[in-house]
């Protein structure tokens, strides 16, 4: 045992700011876990992203390539097969799975040197898949039936869906996903895998917007320390900013996109 390589195990949530953990010195936010890892872990007090939009730096982090590099420079651009990831270039010796959004094209099926593949976001399938995988289901899919909720249909997104889905907390793309990748490590040494290490990539949704959802209620607005520009429509800002501003204080819970 003393020989084997270690399990990996990489978490990454979607557009999580550094002062919404309390490791990053904000004292009012719940996120014990978080604590935890960051208690035993190294806290990077710069870090930096290769390009501020998802398919882009998603497609960084899995390469170690630029934009430039890989080709994808926008968002719903398809990585070229022939691109290498982190699921090609570990060891061998390793088996690979793959959990949550990819955002990489032909989000249904397991690609680029993973083993296992946890689809999450349908409506991918119609933006970015190969036609023979068009209509292969996401198994998120079937973890809401099973808890009596029905998908949405493959016309809208998870995003534009689970603000007015009502969802609980075990319903939610996260709740899916924190169930599979625990149900993944405490299974597979159990398997035919007893001494083969593993590598666990967890992609979470969550707490990408719309910002709505089963912890609505876990905080006291009126105990949050909010900045002076909190609820003041940025009128000197950008007009996507404006107009995702305008649609939020409206009562909006997806914005312009």
């Amino acid at each position: 045992m003393q020989d084997r390589k270690p399990n990996i195990l990489f978490i990454l949530t979607d557009q999580q700011r550094r002062d919404s953990m309390r490791a990053y010195g904000n004292e009012w936010i719940k996120t014990p876990n978080l604590g935890k890892l960051a208690d035993k872990s190294f806290v990077f007090e710069n870090a930096y992203v290769t390009q501020p939009v998802c398919t882009p730096a998603r497609a960084s982090i899995m390469t170690g390539l630029y934009p430039y590099a890989t080709g994808l420079q926008r968002n719903n651009i398809p990585l070229s097969r022939d691109i290498p990831t982190i699921g090609n270039m570990i060891d061998d010796e390793y088996y690979n799975a793959h959990m949550g959004k990819w955002h990489l094209g032909d989000d249904m099926t397991a690609q680029h040197g993973f083993d296992t593949w946890e689809a999450v976001e349908d409506f991918q399938r119609v933006r970015i898949t190969r036609k023979e995988y068009r209509y292969q289901e996401a198994p998120y899919n079937q973890w809401l039936r099973d808890h009596g909720v029905e998908p949405p249909s493959m016309s809208m997104s998870y995003e534009g869906w689970v603000g007015v889905a009502e969802l609980t907390e075990e319903q939610t793309q996260t709740g899916f996903l924190g169930h599979k990748a625990s149900e993944f490590i405490r299974e597979f040494p159990e398997g035919d895998h007893t001494d083969q290490p593993w590598i666990l990539y967890v992609n979470f949704f969550e707490p990408h917007p719309p910002y709505t959802g089963p912890l609505n209620d876990l905080y006291d607005p009126n105990e949050i320390d909010v900045g002076p520009g909190f609820r003041v429509r940025p009128d000197s800002g950008s007009l996507v900013n404006r107009l995702r501003s305008d649609y939020y204080m409206g009562g909006g819970n997806n914005p312009v996109g």
